[in-house]
């Protein structure tokens, strides 16, 4: 029987979540710097001597035909990489297997945007160091904490912490 038959419905999610998670992101910041791009490049010049677009049109039509070209551009880009990992997800399925790894808790960190500490950090040197979690195992993991980490060995996705 292959090793990754022994995976259930929910942790072949989140591998494919931890596959999908760098796109996701580089999307996200591509979108917040956008507004920027969009207001610039009407002034940049042309190749080869070619007037800048707001010399050939309004700033107003000039910016918006940026905005609607890089968002296409941007959404393009993002289908072509959900699909490249899915059919990663589907070719390297064969190479999924489970490992037990011992870590300990350094420290306990917040993004932003949370209102509870979700980033924990750990003495791992690989991609470990860095590991989500959510509200309720944030409440019961207290720093200098050792876990037994259950986790994918090819992708590195946290599947269980004790």
């Amino acid at each position: 029987m292959a090793s990754w038959t022994n995976f259930t419905d929910e942790e072949l999610a989140l591998i494919k979540e931890k596959l999908h998670e760098k796109n996701e992101k580089s999307i996200i910041y591509a979108l917040l710097i956008a507004p920027v791009i969009w207001l610039i490049v009407p002034y940049l010049p042309g190749r080869r001597g070619r007037p800048s677009m707001v010399e050939r049109m309004d700033y107003q039509d000039a910016v918006l035909l940026v905005a609607v070209l890089f968002t296409g551009a941007l959404l393009l880009v993002y289908i072509r990489n959900y699909i490249r990992a899915n059919r990663t997800f589907k070719k390297d399925r064969i190479f999924f297997s489970r490992r037990q790894v011992v870590v300990r808790v350094k420290r306990k960190s917040r993004t932003w945007l949370k209102s509870f500490d979700n980033i924990l950090e750990t003495d791992h040197q690989d991609r470990l160091g860095k590991i989500e979690i959510d509200k309720e195992q944030s409440t019961q993991i207290k720093v200098g904490d050792e876990l037994d980490l259950e986790i994918e060995e090819y992708t590195n996705t946290v599947l269980h912490i004790r």
